[in-house]
């Protein structure tokens, strides 16, 4: 048998191997769980944060509880620029001396009937604080969801008006027509704003809100999350090394390389059932609609992964014991997870000593996840943190192809002939 042929018989033998172990791993599995249960709390939790912070906080009180009103309310409550908090006047106005929320919207009674009257009269009371710059525009935001019902009536009264048939069935022709409009999306009035930023080149370089904030944190909290697993996975091969259990085999031709190599493999293999899972979990928060977006994301978070782990990999072959690895891998974990939040805060405070911290394999992580959930398609023509990744990986197999113990060994072996 040729040796390239033995090479990838003990290749195969040891990643099956090596997966059954990790699997049946306890701890490793409890990790494992107890990681999936943390994070869909924590993404939960903070996209909840971010739908709030990212939008504009209004109160709003119907005191005409009719029909147009609840309509009126369902409409604010789908625009993506308000947050509607629905309260009595006392609480709401508590909230709007604490600065909580921008304004108060009073729904008057009789609005149902002065709107189907078109009377200007009675519609809306408003209440904020004096001296805000953006209250005209946060009225003008707000008076976008009204539109539509004022104008329907309107439209109605004028056709009563001029109509010279039955005018109960056009009337109602003319709702149902109505009803079809408003209900097909192409149709559809929205009122939205976006703010983007412009680059040296005068091309659009980012949009920026708030809950991009909250989706890098979630992202950081995920790195370090994924660096905690990649430690417990390559921890069995401290505890082999300990017990003496891999000595046993090295009298197998070139298996130093070929274990090595098959560790490799067989945490690429469980990334990618972790890759799958957390890519599902973030398209359920993030909402996702593009296939091609979520195979990036994918993409990005098992090189991460791979990256952590094969660092880990390198790390556990150079050292013997169990106890240094783990203090060594949680240092790791810890600036690993304080370069990501620097580079989080290097977009807020712009300092030049913070943009160092951007090369390290959480921030490459970020920067492409933010890259991909801002540009979208163009993610490919945009600077590819994608590419980074895939270098560190491809060193690392050349360092577990061709370990630098392996030729120390070599060069003992020759001393001693």
């Amino acid at each position: 048998m040729s040796n390239h042929l033995i090479f990838f018989s003990q290749l195969r033998s040891i990643v099956n191997l090596r997966i059954k172990i990790i699997l049946r791993d306890k701890l490793t599995i409890i990790l494992i769980i107890f990681t999936m249960l943390l994070f869909t709390f924590l993404i939960s939790t903070l996209s909840i944060q971010a739908e709030q912070k990212s939008r504009i906080p209004i109160g709003v009180v119907d005191l005409d509880k009719s029909t147009i009103s609840k309509h009126v309310i369902n409409r604010m409550k789908k625009n993506n620029t308000l947050f509607i908090k629905q309260e009595s006047f006392s609480k709401l106005k508590k909230e709007l001396e604490a600065d909580r929320i921008d304004s108060i919207y009073v729904i008057q009674k009789g609005f149902e009937q002065n709107i189907k009257k078109i009377t200007d009269d009675h519609l809306i009371k408003v209440y904020n604080m004096e001296g805000k710059e953006d209250n005209e525009i946060l009225s003008d935001i707000v008076t976008s969801d009204f539109i539509y019902d004022i104008s329907l009536w309107k439209g109605v009264n004028l056709y009563l008006k001029y109509a010279q048939s039955d005018r109960n069935q056009e009337v109602n022709e003319y709702f149902e027509l109505a009803g079809q409009i408003n209900s097909t999306e192409e149709e559809n009035f929205k009122f939205d704003i976006e703010y983007k930023q412009v680059d040296k080149n005068h091309k659009i370089s980012k949009e920026y809100k708030n809950e991009f904030l909250y989706y890098q944190i979630i992202i950081v909290i995920l790195g370090m999350l994924l660096a905690l697993l990649e430690m417990f996975f390559t921890t069995n091969l401290l505890i082999e090394k300990e017990k003496g259990i891999t000595n046993r085999f090295h009298i197998i031709p070139g298996f130093r390389r070929t274990f090595l190599v098959g560790n490799y493999i067989a945490v690429f293999l469980v990334n990618i059932i972790l890759s799958a899972f957390f890519t599902v979990l973030i398209n359920q928060t993030m909402k996702i609609s593009k296939t091609i977006n979520l195979i990036d994301i994918f993409q990005a978070i098992l090189l991460y992964s791979c990256v952590v782990g094969g660092l880990f990999l390198v790390l556990a072959h150079y050292i013997r014991s169990i106890t240094i690895f783990q203090i060594l891998g949680s240092i790791f974990i810890f600036l690993n997870g304080i370069t990501g939040f620097l580079s989080v805060a290097d977009k807020l405070i712009h300092s030049q000593l913070l943009k160092i911290f951007k090369i390290t394999p959480n921030s490459l992580f970020i920067q492409d996840f933010t890259d991909i959930i801002i540009y979208g398609n163009e993610h490919a023509n945009k600077y590819d943190s994608n590419t980074v990744l895939l270098t560190i990986n491809c060193i690392i197999i050349i360092i577990l192809l061709v370990p630098f113990s392996y030729f120390l060994d070599r060069r003992k072996s020759i001393t001693n002939i």
